[in-house]
C-alpha cells in the first residue's frame, strides 16, 4: 500500500513538474514572439514614415532618436492608465466613489495628456523639418494604422488565413 501511494506521489509530483515547466516554455515562447513583432512592428513603421515623410538619412537619424522618445511617453500614460483600469476592474473589495473618479478622471485627461506629448514633439521636430514634411508626417501617422492593416490582411492570406475579421 505505501509503495503504491510512494508510486502515486512520484507520478504527481512528475507531472506537476513537467506541466509547470511547459507552462514557462510556453510563456518564453509568447513573450519572444511579441518581442520579434513588436521589433517587426518598429522596422515596418520606420521604413513606412521615412517614405511617407519624404526623410533624408541625416533628418531621419535626427527625427527618430526624437520620435521614439514620443511613442515611449505615450506607451508610458497609457500604460499607467490600464494598469489603474485594471485594478479597478480586478479588485476584491468594493470600490469606491473617489477611485471611481480618480480612474474615470484619468481616462478622460488621456488625450489632453497625448496632445501635450504630440505639441511638445512637433516643436522640436519643427527644428529641423520643412513644413511640408511636418505636414507630411502628421498624414502618414493618421495613415499608418490603415496601412498595418492591410499588411496584416496580406501576411495572414499567405499564411492561408481569410484575413479578414469575424
Amino acid at each position: 500500500m505505501k509503495r503504491i501511494l510512494s508510486l502515486t506521489l512520484i507520478f504527481i509530483l512528475s507531472v506537476s513538474s513537467f506541466m509547470l515547466f511547459a507552462q514557462n516554455t510556453d510563456k518564453k515562447k509568447e513573450q519572444e514572439k511579441r518581442k520579434a513583432w513588436l521589433e517587426e512592428f518598429r522596422s515596418i513603421k520606420r521604413n513606412f514614415l521615412i517614405k511617407e515623410i519624404g526623410l533624408s538619412d541625416e533628418e531621419a537619424a535626427r527625427f527618430f532618436p526624437l520620435y521614439n522618445e514620443k511613442e515611449t511617453k505615450k506607451h508610458k500614460l497609457h500604460k499607467e492608465n490600464r494598469q489603474l483600469t485594471r485594478s479597478i476592474l480586478k479588485s476584491n473589495e468594493k470600490v469606491t466613489d473617489a477611485e471611481y473618479e480618480k480612474a474615470a478622471d484619468a481616462l478622460v485627461d488621456i488625450p489632453v495628456q497625448e496632445a501635450a506629448i504630440e505639441k511638445e514633439y512637433y516643436l522640436k521636430f519643427k527644428q529641423f523639418l520643412s513644413k511640408e514634411k511636418l505636414f507630411k508626417y502628421r498624414q502618414a501617422e493618421l495613415k499608418f494604422p490603415q496601412e498595418m492593416l492591410k499588411y496584416r490582411d496580406k501576411n495572414q492570406t499567405r499564411k492561408g488565413h481569410s484575413g479578414k475579421r469575424k
